[in-house]
């Protein structure tokens, strides 16, 4: 296009130049003939020559600011339509106009193919997808949408009050980036939603106008589901722990009733109330550990809401090492690595610091038994997130352990509890972070802690 564009200026420099040399001989030749020479014919045929030689200068000057006006107002008012005469003799600068309306026809034509195209998908992706401007009008909705919320007007953001008032609010209230549940119910119609919004910004005058795109799936059969396998998981742990401890009890307690309805025909009484006293210390030895299984169970479903403060992580991480040392000795190395020194995180110290304690010991006992048993405390910020993970040497996880170590109440130790694990993701759910694990077996296992 350079090149092209250099050739016009120079054919209209040039034209332009030739005829104003050639008006100018007309000129001087007019003005020698009519006052040198004295020669009217002349004079009055050069004066003819020289309007001629203006008026064409005239139509060539304006000839292509004409066709220039003519291309500007068909890109100002979107005639896309209009051909310039390419057979006169400014025919290059009307190719160079017909090329560029031809390449914006083109543009013009695609992006509509590509608008099309998204038109469709947006109205038949499967997820619901609504578009809202700031004054709470929708300005866009498609199937999936009108198919999930079943209304037959749905015009502003309002119209979901059927639903509760708050579920307008709560959309409305949604920062882009962010992503949200929400519950919506209408008579029987219950709706568990999982939001997610993205601003965008539409091209137009004052720098286009701002709308929140919401996209919207109902999750209730997916969370209906996992509920039933949940409880589903936490029924068969429960019967299990508490058949472990009942049946001994029940057991030894109708020894008990048998003993003593004994003593009095017996020979020996003292033997058979010294069977009857160990029986009985073992249905209360029994009873003490199914009533730690209970507080077990209260601790997981009485998790106090977080009181965020800053917690310095250094400081949190020595402690931890203080009290696993404290249980464990100093036969395993406890390395603590937080970089920088004062990272920080905002949150619940006490909670932070028993999800904390849970995995730490979890380590250590990970370790025991192991050639150079170690567990390290680290503390990272990691792509704008915090990240702080308890990494041991130790016996490692298997496979097909990996998904029940949440599991309320499951353990692969003998003596463990199955609260540490559940509740440390409960106290990660609460202050909206994740918790992750990494293990091989007889390698090690990393748990990582993601505010």
């Amino acid at each position: 296009m350079k090149s092209r564009f250099s050739q016009i200026r120079f054919k209209f420099q040039l034209t332009l130049g030739l005829q104003i040399v050639l008006l100018g001989v007309a000129l001087a030749g007019l003005i020698w003939s009519a006052t040198v020479a004295r020669l009217p014919a002349v004079s009055a045929v050069l004066g003819l020559v020289t309007l001629g030689v203006f008026a064409g200068l005239l139509a060539y000057a304006s000839s292509g600011h004409r066709k220039l006006e003519r291309f500007l107002d068909a890109l100002a008012f979107d005639d896309l339509s209009l051909r310039l005469s390419e057979q006169d003799w400014d025919q290059q600068l009307a190719r160079a106009a017909n090329h560029v309306l031809g390449s914006v026809r083109d543009a013009r034509v695609e992006t509509e193919a590509k608008a099309t195209y998204l038109d469709v998908l947006v109205k038949h992706v499967p997820v619901a997808v609504l578009s809202l401007a700031a004054d709470g009008r929708i300005a866009l909705q498609n199937n999936a949408a009108r198919h999930l919320f079943q209304l037959p007007r749905l015009s502003r953001v309002d119209d979901l009050a059927v639903f509760g008032a708050h579920l307008p609010k709560a959309l409305t209230a949604i920062a882009p980036g962010r992503q949200e549940l929400v519950r919506a119910v209408r008579d029987e119609h219950v709706l568990e939603l999982k939001v997610s919004a993205t601003e965008i910004r539409l091209a137009g005058d004052a720098g286009g106008d701002v709308q929140t795109l919401l996209a919207i799936e109902n999750i209730r059969s997916e969370l209906d589901d996992r509920e039933i396998n949940a409880w589903r998981d936490l029924i068969r742990v429960l019967t299990h722990e508490i058949m472990n401890s009942v049946t001994p009890i029940t057991s030894l307690a109708r020894t008990v009733d048998t003993l003593a309805a004994d003593v009095g025909t017996t020979d020996d009484p003292e033997e058979l109330l010294e069977d009857m006293q160990a029986a009985l210390a073992t249905i209360v030895r029994r009873s003490e550990g199914l009533t730690q299984f209970v507080e077990g169970y209260r601790k997981l479903t009485a998790l106090p809401q977080p009181r965020i403060e800053t917690v310095p992580l250094l400081a949190t991480l020595a402690d931890v090492r203080r009290l696993c040392h404290q249980d464990f000795g100093d036969s395993l190395t406890i390395e603590v690595d937080v970089d920088p020194d004062r990272l920080a995180l905002q949150a619940d110290p006490a909670l932070v610091q028993q999800a904390l304690i849970n995995l730490a010991r979890n380590a250590c006992f990970a370790v025991e038994g192991r050639p150079e048993p170690r567990v390290r405390l680290v503390a990272r910020s990691v792509h704008g997130r915090l990240q702080v993970s308890v990494e041991d040497n130790g016996c490692g996880i298997a496979p097909e352990e990996i998904d029940q170590i949440f599991i309320p109440f499951f353990t692969t130790r003998k003596d463990g509890s199955g609260v540490g694990m559940p509740l440390a993701r409960q106290i990660m759910a609460a202050h909206g972070g994740t918790i992750g694990v990494q293990s091989r077996v007889d390698e090690g296992t990393t748990v990582t802690l993601t505010f």
